[in-house]
C-alpha cells in the first residue's frame, strides 16, 4: 500500500509541475539548400611496359577514365594532344631529352578504329548519374616503329567538359 501512494504522490507530483497552456500559435519555417552543377575526373597512368621487339608491332594496353557529375548533367571528356605531339601524332620523348620518339594513339573503342582526341567527334560524353562512371582508355603503339633503348615519357591532359 505504501507503494502505491508513493506512485500516486509521484505522479500528482508530476502533473503539478506541467504548465497547463491556454492557447498555442504556430508559424512555418523554410529549410532550403542549393545544388551546384558539379564534375570532377579521375585518369589512371597508361603504361606500356617494356618493348623488347623492334620494329615494333602494335602494342596495346587499356587504362581507365573515371568521371563523377551531379545526376543529368552533361558531360565531355576530350584527350588533348599531349606535350610532345607533332601534327596528328601523339609522341612519347625519350627522357634524357634527346629526339627520339614513339608514337602512340588513345582510342574510344576496343576496336582500335575511333581516336580520342579533343576535336567534335571525338571524344567521349554522357550524362551524370551522381556516381562514378568508368570509361575504358584504349592506348596503342603503332607497329613498325625502331626506338633507341631508354625510358620514354608523354604528359598529356584529359580534359573534362560540363
Amino acid at each position: 500500500m505504501d507503494l502505491a501512494r508513493a506512485v500516486l504522490a509521484g505522479v500528482a507530483a508530476f502533473l503539478a509541475a506541467t504548465p497547463a497552456f491556454a492557447a498555442t500559435t504556430t508559424r512555418t519555417l523554410t529549410v532550403s539548400a542549393s545544388v551546384s552543377s558539379s564534375c570532377a575526373i579521375a585518369v589512371d597512368p597508361v603504361n606500356f611496359g617494356t618493348i623488347t621487339v623492334v620494329p615494333t608491332p602494335n602494342i596495346d594496353v587499356v587504362g581507365t577514365v573515371r568521371v563523377t557529375c551531379s545526376p543529368g548533367l552533361a558531360w565531355e571528356v576530350a584527350m588533348l594532344d599531349g606535350s610532345n605531339a607533332s601534327g596528328a601524332n601523339r609522341r612519347m620523348r625519350r627522357t634524357d631529352g634527346s629526339a627520339n620518339y614513339i608514337t602512340y594513339r588513345l582510342f574510344r573503342n576496343a576496336g582500335y578504329s575511333q581516336q580520342w582526341r579533343s576535336a567534335p567527334g571525338l571524344t567521349v560524353s554522357g550524362a551524370g548519374t551522381g556516381a562514378l562512371q568508368s570509361l575504358p582508355l584504349y592506348a596503342r603503339i603503332t607497329a613498325g616503329q625502331a626506338p633507341a633503348p631508354g625510358a620514354y615519357l608523354d604528359v598529356m591532359t584529359a580534359e573534362l567538359r560540363f
